[in-house]
């Protein structure tokens, strides 16, 4: 069992999550009772469906929905682009990635009968998790690629080095590990120059991953120490409202795959440490992120140590 912690554009998988802004969506609504014009509606609809997108599903769809309603009548597709692309990040963020990836298809077409480029690239990327979700790892893929292509590290270095990283991770889930291992050693440097501790240290936990995998331990174990130099210095980027960053999911996620490092090695005295560490950090810190595969592993790493009572206890 891994846990790939993976950034998206939109979209993050370790993160805090937070109620909308009361005070944004109050005013969001006085927008649109004094909007004088569509686009100015347009685009509180489309912010209001932003702000639910995390909390209530059923008003996001609600006002995605309006904000595409009048960007038919006006014949916007930029704006009809941004309603579809909402669409397909709500329905992700709540699982449905079948129906999430039909309405990030259609932002494309929108986006691309307007030759915005840029934000191709973007549902490109934000549609490749969804895409992996599904098990089309080689569409996914074949869409970073183009998003790469797209936003060179001369236009947009940050967004570039995220679709990079994006990338890698889809290889890894797709168990392309030596693929995986080739493409964080190149964006890696990409990452240092931007001084983006967290890439940096997710990069590295994917290197652990895959070495892991190819059966490299001694690699796997300097890429996960490297990844723990990084977490003091590593935050997430706050890509929008809603999402907060915690080191202690950072740490936790880290010791729960060098745990399973070293129950590959049948150090299981060793693994047993870690993932009752990762349990303690995420307790304590009272973060947000689900511990129950920490418990499973703990329980495996119990059970290997004949401590039954243990195991089933962690397993209960």
């Amino acid at each position: 069992m891994k846990k790939v912690v993976t950034v998206l554009f939109y979209l993050l998988t370790v993160v805090e999550l937070t109620s909308q802004s009361t005070d944004i969506v109050d005013s969001l609504f006085n927008s649109i009772a004094s909007a004088t014009s569509d686009d100015i509606k347009i685009s509180a609809y489309s912010e209001l469906a932003y702000q639910y997108h995390t909390s209530d599903s059923s008003q996001s769809i609600l006002y995605a929905h309006k904000a595409i309603d009048l960007a038919l009548r006006s014949g916007d597709s930029h704006e009809l682009a941004d309603g579809y692309k909402m669409l397909g990040l709500v329905y992700g963020y709540f699982g449905e990635s079948d129906t999430s990836i039909l309405y990030y298809d259609s932002s494309y077409f929108y986006f691309q009968e307007g030759g915005d480029t840029v934000d191709m690239a973007k549902v490109l990327n934000n549609v490749g998790r969804q895409l992996a979700n599904a098990g089309e790892y080689e569409r996914a893929v074949d869409g970073y690629i183009k998003a790469e292509a797209w936003v060179p590290v001369e236009e947009d270095s940050i967004l570039n080095l995220i679709f990079k990283f994006n990338h890698a991770v889809c290889l890894s889930a797709s168990l392309q590990h030596e693929e995986t291992i080739e493409l964080c050693k190149a964006s890696m440097p990409l990452a240092f120059d931007l001084d983006n501790w967290y890439i940096q240290l997710e990069l590295y936990s994917l290197l652990g991953i895959s070495y892991t995998e190819l059966d490299e331990y001694d690699l796997a174990e300097t890429s996960y120490n490297r990844a723990f130099k990084c977490i003091p210095r590593a935050t997430l980027p706050v890509i929008g409202v809603g999402y907060i960053s915690s080191n202690a999911d950072l740490e936790s996620n880290i010791l729960n795959n060098r745990a399973i490092l070293y129950l590959e090695q049948e150090a299981y005295e060793k693994a047993h440490e870690d993932f009752l560490l990762a349990i303690e950090i995420v307790e304590n810190a009272d973060a947000k992120h689900p511990i129950g595969e920490f418990y499973v592993n703990a329980g495996i790493a119990a059970h290997k140590l004949n401590k039954y009572e243990k195991s089933q206890y962690y397993f209960n």
